[in-house]
């Protein structure tokens, strides 16, 4: 039996078809990976800053039990597996979680505190303050 010119037309047509939907499936496929992957760097870096927000105080006053709360709660979300607090010094205040996993990304953040000096002539004039961030520790 032999094929005529209209079954090799129909076969190049389902074989270009074929072709291009595997083509365009493979570039949505990467597509999407990319925009998931951006929108969890994003929520992970806001997580983190969030927590370096909140660890100010218990930071600058030493305040173990408070960081305790703070830390397992982060740890209670699904996307986050270790978290390590520590001073300016280098001492973990906190510590918890399993850090060397597969496919993990670490995000670091730095704990800061604002520092506020008054100039003695800026009092009257009106701008009188000297406002400085201070490094008091890292996430």
């Amino acid at each position: 039996m032999r094929i005529n010119i209209t079954h090799k037309i129909i076969f190049l047509f389902i074989l270009l078809i074929s072709t291009l939907s595997i083509i365009i499936g493979f570039f949505s496929f990467n597509y999407g990976k990319q925009a998931l992957m951006i929108e969890f760097d994003d929520r992970a870096k806001a997580l983190v800053k969030s927590l370096a927000l909140n660890c100010e105080y218990p930071v600058l006053f030493d305040n173990k039990d408070m960081l305790s709360s703070i830390g397992a709660n982060v740890l209670s979300l699904k996307d986050v597996i270790f978290c390590e607090i520590r001073n300016e010094k280098g001492q973990v205040l906190f510590k918890k979680g399993i850090k060397n996993k597969p496919y993990n990304h670490e995000y670091t953040a730095v704990i800061q505190t604002e520092k506020v000096n008054d100039v003695e002539e800026g009092l009257v004039l009106g701008n009188g303050q000297i406002r400085k961030f201070e490094k008091i520790g890292r996430i």
